[in-house]
């Protein structure tokens, strides 16, 4: 038997996709599992016998062979269907509009598309297979009205809109969906919407408006986001996060307007889920306070709004002495193609003068008078980094053309309202294709030199212009490329800098290490030099094209220009250039759309073989897009997994991939890596029996916060080698044997191998030492823990299972590491004692003794260590 089921809580959507379902599924039974929503309990105490809706409870689960889940795929939405989720040889269809998550339920066959309603995705499908009736008609309308606001909500697609008109065709009536739609608060209903406004915080967060209500409330509140909507038309918030609930059942509604702070993303750390703009979570085993902190600590890591003044500053500051006339500020404007002008009254800015201004004092006979009388005083100041939505803000609330952009007391420029409205509005202001003759490629050049003198120190950007003004003597063209420009973008810190010139790049490597004073390594196979100057790291080379000479094959090199070799690079959000010759220094070069997919977090292949050609990207491809919080495109996924089928990793050298593996590690979240790895089936190339699970979860977040203790409690400079300890965990589960072999297929280097087994042998045994419940001494502490490394020892520490342990490690790197005897080998002499091994044991057995704290100064150890040469205290 097959089964139709949707989400507990049925909306209009769930129950139009249920009937749709039906309607490709003829032989299937359908239900809407718990209580639906008021307005549809309503709707199907009328039409329930017609739409032919069977009762949760009166299916047999025994008898399912196939499960149709629609307008979900968590499974502990699913009612008592969820039981069948483990049942062999079931087969499981789902059809969602929700974005994929990895706590998705695995099914056989999985339908999605980005519609403002799920009942569309079966629409599209259904409407070349059948007719509808005109209830069926009505009630798919009703599903796509809902879930899209009545086609206002940003979700909404063309999609949508088509399938609404299909629907009208088939004799929906708007009468119907409109008095369902039409939802009047009842009198509770008012008194808990009173109660929410009266309970809503407002936040400013990495400058975008928060709004967060509560209600806290033993009793169920019914159509709570129905409210969630009210209190958004009412304070007008873009972002808004409520929660309803009391003790540890939380249930919260999350909705945005803004395309930077993805809602779903937020509820999916809260066991929920939702698309972009609307999304929800049921909480469990958490109260409201601690539950409201841990959202506002991720909406600071989540947002970041995507345009700032900086931005969309495209007007430079043309100035105007006081003393000149109207009409000159008018021909002015007009010669330079700008509406507004910075008055200047000797070398103090007096205000600023409009050409609409200008014009109408020219038409009552002012032309002559000066400029300094029809000056605008009064404005609002933004800065740079004001972002998009503040300035939207000001605008319509003061009613104001013009924003004057200052960094500190220096105008940098003025802002226009049409500036802000085609950033805002920007679909509004698209120009549409049209088709004409082909015109020679325009260079997608915008200036960044603002975002370079912010993040970048001085003596870099030094060495940058000194770098751009040789270029200039020797006639080359001489460009930044890759991660420094996109981490310039980002805001990011990257003192490492990748330069390529359109000329010989050895020759001016060494011309350039000369002037910087700097130390010079060449790479002559690839054509390239590294220059170290300080902290600093300038790698140079000749533009160039890359060629395989068979997949995954390392690159061959020959020469050509900046586009070709920014081409040659792995995804468009790495293959911008930033030039540094005189003229045009701090111009952006941007040939693929990199900063569009960087604004929108996307992560982009350039070419559909790269994959195929070096398949380490693959690797690269989820660590960008983890440390960023970004999106791997569904044209780039589809490649990386085209390449996996094929086995490519097998033909790429393991030390490339171990090198890669090392660099996932060494992120500050690689757990988020793994994960997404996992997802792609990637960590079986490592290892075939390397599983993502729980446990590996749990053991990187104690690592983690051992990490976190380390640091914070010792001020230790030795190096540490975090990502080893990450390696640790994830081959906890591999034997020694199973390890060796892998170290020696990866070539790791020996001092890492050395650690690796090391743990391997040593962490089972120590840890048992370390939990004993009596006594355990501090000597036998610190013979335990001393012959290892810090690397295993932290590993140790974070994997142990009581308290006692991890205090026992605590004490050996705060307390017992640090012990040092007063005596040496010289001492030992002195008393006579006659050089050889013998020496190394009765050192040991004094440090053990004051470990212990039998021995307090230099005369306790020479007395001890007297006693043990003479046979006074037993050797043991």
């Amino acid at each position: 038997m097959e089964l139709i089921t949707t989400h507990i809580g049925a909306d209009f959507d769930a129950l139009a996709s249920v009937i749709a379902a039906r309607k490709l599924y003829p032989d299937a039974r359908a239900v809407l599992p718990g209580s639906p929503e008021k307005a549809v309990r309503d709707f199907l105490s009328l039409w329930q016998d017609e739409l032919g809706l069977d009762s949760e409870k009166d299916i047999d689960l025994g008898s399912i062979t196939k499960l149709i889940i629609v307008e979900t795929r968590v499974a502990s939405r699913i009612g008592r269907a969820e039981g069948l989720l483990g049942k062999k040889e079931l087969c499981i269809e789902v059809y969602d509009h929700h974005p994929r998550t990895r706590f998705d339920i695995k099914a056989d066959k999985d339908i999605y598309k980005q519609t403002g309603a799920t009942v569309t995705i079966l629409l599209d499908i259904l409407k070349k297979r059948a007719s509808l009736s005109p209830l069926e008609a009505t009630v798919m309308a009703l599903g796509i009205y809902e879930d899209t606001g009545s086609l206002t909500f940003q979700t909404t697609t063309k999609l949508d809109i088509d399938m609404v008109g299909y629907l009208f065709s088939q004799g929906a009536s708007l009468n119907t969906v409109s008095r369902y739609l039409k939802k009047e608060l009842t009198h509770k209903q008012l008194k808990f919407l009173s109660e929410l406004i009266k309970n809503t915080r407002d936040y400013i967060i990495n400058g975008t408006h928060i709004g967060i209500a509560f209600i806290e409330s033993r009793e169920y509140i019914e159509d709570f986001s129905l409210l969630v909507h009210k209190l958004i038309d009412i304070e007008n918030f873009n972002v808004l996060f409520a929660f309803t609930g009391s003790d540890s059942n939380l249930l919260m509604v999350a909705r945005s307007n803004l395309p930077f702070v993805a809602v779903d993303k937020i509820a999916e750390r809260f066991g929920g889920g939702g698309h972009l703009y609307a999304a929800s979570a049921k909480i469990k085993d958490m109260k409201l306070v601690p539950c409201i902190k841990k959202l506002l600590d991720l909406l600071k890591l989540k947002i970041r709004p995507e345009v700032f003044a900086e931005d969309i500053l495209s007007k430079a500051v043309v100035k105007i002495p006081s003393s000149k006339s109207v009409k000159d500020a008018k021909d002015l404007m007009r010669e330079r193609g700008c509406e507004v002008l910075v008055v200047y009254d000797e070398s103090i800015m007096a205000g600023i003068v409009t050409l609409p201004d200008t014009e109408r004092a020219i038409k009552k006979g002012y032309g002559h008078s000066k400029v300094k009388g029809y000056v605008r005083t009064k404005f609002t100041k933004i800065t740079p980094r004001t972002p998009l939505i503040d300035m939207h803000d000001i605008i319509t609330r003061e009613h104001i053309r013009y924003l004057p952009v200052f960094q500190k007391k220096k105008l940098l420029g003025v802002i226009s309202r049409s500036d802000i409205a085609k950033a805002v509005y920007k679909d509004l202001t698209k120009k549409r294709p049209v088709k004409s003759e082909k015109k020679p490629l325009k260079l997608p050049v915008k200036n960044i030199l603002t975002r370079m003198n912010r993040s970048l120190p001085k003596s870099m950007l030094d060495m940058l212009k000194l770098a751009g003004t040789l270029a200039d003597r020797r006639g080359y063209r001489i460009f930044a490329v890759g991660g420094f420009v996109r981490d310039i973008l980002l805001g990011v810190k990257n003192l490492d800098i990748d330069i390529v010139l359109e000329g010989d790049g050895l020759k001016f490597a060494r011309e350039l290490t000369t002037l910087l004073k700097g130390s010079l390594v060449v790479h002559k196979r690839f054509g390239t030099a590294s220059i170290v100057v300080g902290p600093n790291k300038i790698d140079i080379a000749t533009a160039r094209t890359e060629y395989y000479e068979y997949p995954a094959a390392l690159p061959n090199v020959r020469f050509s220009s900046i586009k070709q070799d920014l081409y040659r690079r792995d995804f468009t959000i790495n293959a911008m250039a930033v030039s540094l010759n005189k003229k045009s220094f701090g111009e952006l070069i941007d040939f693929f759309h990199g900063q569009r997919d960087l604004n929108a977090g996307i992560i982009r292949i350039l070419h559909n073989l790269s994959f195929v050609e070096d398949p380490t990207r693959i690797f690269r491809a989820v660590r960008f897009e983890q440390r960023y919080n970004f999106t791997i495109d569904k044209h780039t996924e589809k490649l990386i997994k085209t390449a996996i089928s094929l086995d490519m990793f097998s033909r790429t050298q393991k030390q490339r991939l171990r090198d890669e593996l090392i660099l996932i590690l060494s992120e500050k979240k690689p757990v988020k890596a793994l994960s997404r790895m996992h997802q792609l089936h990637e960590l079986r190339f490592i290892h075939p029996k390397l599983k993502f699970c729980r446990r590996m979860l749990n053991i990187f977040s104690e690592i983690e916060e051992t990490l976190k203790w380390y640091h914070l409690n010792l001020s230790s400079e030795r190096g540490l080698d975090e990502w080893l300890i990450y390696l640790f965990a994830m081959l906890d589960n591999i034997s020694l044997t199973e390890q060796k072999k892998l170290c020696e297929k990866f070539v790791f280097k020996k001092s890492d191998e050395k650690r690796l087994l090391s743990c391997k042998k040593n962490t089972k045994k120590v840890s048992e030492m370390l939990k004993k419940s009596t006594k355990v001494s501090p000597n036998r502490i610190y013979r335990n823990l001393e012959p290892l490394s810090y690397e295993v020892i932290l590993f140790i520490m974070a994997t142990a299972k009581t308290q006692r342990s991890r205090e026992r490690v605590a004490l050996f790197f705060k307390k017992y590491s640090s012990v040092r005897l007063l005596i040496s080998g010289r001492d030992l002499k002195a008393l006579g004692i006659k050089p050889g091994p013998e020496y190394r044991r009765i050192l040991n057995r004094v440090l053990y003794a004051k470990l212990d704290g039998k021995l307090s100064c230099k005369r306790d150890e020479l007395s001890f260590a007297r006693n043990l040469s003479r046979g006074v205290i037993c050797p043991g």
